[in-house]
């Protein structure tokens, strides 16, 4: 699944490498994710520190690629929370 890159120096609400802030919420989220050029389709909160983070997947293929990373991902055995949207951009 390719991840957005962003630079904590370019996007608000940036924590460390890849996160943001987790105490934006859903509504906040969306607006910075409407700002971004290449826009995300799933939007996720999770991880030990609960934070957000973007991800963009083809849309035709949503449901496998979904599947493919949550077999790969660490989440499934060390998060016992994680909240997954997936958006559909006009």
């Amino acid at each position: 699944m390719a991840q957005i890159k962003y630079s904590t120096e370019k996007w608000e609400g940036c924590v460390g490498k890849r996160g943001i802030d987790k105490n934006y919420n859903l509504q906040q989220i969306l607006e910075l994710a409407h700002k971004m050029e290449e826009k995300p389709n799933i939007i996720i909160k999770a991880g030990p520190k609960a934070k957000w983070y973007f991800k963009k997947v083809p849309s035709n293929n949503i449901e496998k690629k979904i599947n493919e990373y949550m077999e790969k991902n660490q989440w499934n055995n060390s998060v016992s929370r994680y909240i997954m949207y997936i958006i559909e951009w006009e």
